[in-house]
């Protein structure tokens, strides 16, 4: 559980990336 909310959280910096 923890690895895929790992995971979740490294996609969501990904698109707040990408978003600025």
């Amino acid at each position: 559980m923890l690895h895929y909310v790992n995971r979740a959280n490294l996609l969501l910096l990904l698109i707040k990336a990408l978003y600025i």
